[in-house]
């Protein structure tokens, strides 16, 4: 996706700033798939070697997840991502289906291959959070924000970016 999106996911949370209302400011939450090709169903019949210790000669494996290497990896894992984000009540950008925005939650997302950058109050952050955890192994990278338990800098796409007293600077 464009920088540009995640530009604006940093625009979103930094003119939130200060905000008092009962939701709050936005936060900038960084999320991490670990292994994420591997959770995509394959749609394609792939076959593979075997391990030595896995096989024997003449025997080959055939992929039921993706896997890294493979020519639709990265297509099976955005098809896997994007069904579970509109089960979750999302909408894909017309722009970019990389860019995904949730209307009744106001949660905005940009993908990155593995990478999930979000922008939303704490409280959504936590749902959205908590519920890929139910179908992915993650890391939160980090949760950018003014509060004293947010975090300030996070390293994301060779990039630091750091929340200061004048904004998000990238």
């Amino acid at each position: 996706p464009p920088l540009e999106a995640k530009k604006f996911l940093f625009s979103k949370a930094s003119t939130s700033r200060g905000n008092r209302s009962s939701e709050g400011e936005y936060k900038v939450l960084f999320i991490d798939i670990k292994r994420a090709y591997m959770y995509a169903p394959e749609t394609s019949d792939i076959f593979i070697e075997l391990p030595a210790e896995d096989g024997s000669p003449g025997m080959c494996g055939k992929l039921n997840k993706s896997m890294y290497g493979t020519r639709g990896a990265a297509q099976s894992w955005e098809n896997h991502y994007s069904s579970l984000f509109q089960e979750l009540g999302f909408v894909q950008g017309k722009a970019s289906i990389c860019c995904l925005f949730h209307p009744t939650r106001d949660i905005r997302v940009v993908v990155h291959g593995d990478d999930f950058t979000a922008s939303a109050v704490r409280s959504q952050c936590d749902w959205l959070e908590t519920e890929l955890r139910k179908h992915f192994e993650l890391k939160v990278s980090g949760r950018l924000g003014s509060a004293e338990d947010d975090d300030k800098a996070v390293r994301i796409l060779n990039r630091t970016v750091q929340w200061t007293s004048e904004g998000i600077v990238l």
